[in-house]
């Protein structure tokens, strides 16, 4: 399912990194309009950057979210949020546009947060900004060393 021009609801399915996305769990039919909430915050960013988004996370079910230590009411669980990159650019470079597009208005306020291989993102409402120590991976497992949470 399209969810604006250029994202659709794989892109954001719960599951394993070496799951394909078409074959991973849908996001449940009572979370689309935080869905596509989402993504349409995500196209004012994608049209700012001039590149394709790649979206590494975005809903996860509760099993996926303890998997990789997620807390327990992440945004992620309401497909209110994504983790994302851009290449080429770095993702300080990413951070910072957003977090200009949200300061415009033209982004709904809510979380961003660096981390070394991706942004977060997630329409909260209210202010909050961090850096991450960690890449973001899809199973605890992987140790510290592979940048696990």
């Amino acid at each position: 399912m399209d969810l604006t021009e250029h994202f659709a609801e794989w892109e954001f399915r719960s599951g394993h990194r070496w799951v394909p996305r078409k074959r991973r769990k849908a996001v449940p039919v009572e979370l689309h309009s935080n869905l596509i909430r989402l993504a349409e915050g995500l196209e004012i960013l994608r049209s700012a950057l001039k590149r394709p988004i790649i979206i590494t996370c975005g809903y996860r079910n509760a099993a996926h979210n303890r998997r990789v230590g997620g807390v327990r009411d992440s945004f992620h669980l309401k497909a209110m949020a994504a983790d994302l990159r851009c290449p080429p650019y770095a993702p300080s470079t990413v951070y910072n546009i957003l977090t200009g597009l949200i300061v415009l208005g033209k982004m709904e306020e809510g979380g961003v947060g660096l981390y070394p291989g991706h942004v977060h993102y997630d329409f909260r409402g209210q202010k909050r900004r961090w850096e991450g120590k960690y890449n973001y991976v899809m199973d605890k497992r992987a140790g510290p060393e592979m940048g696990a949470l």
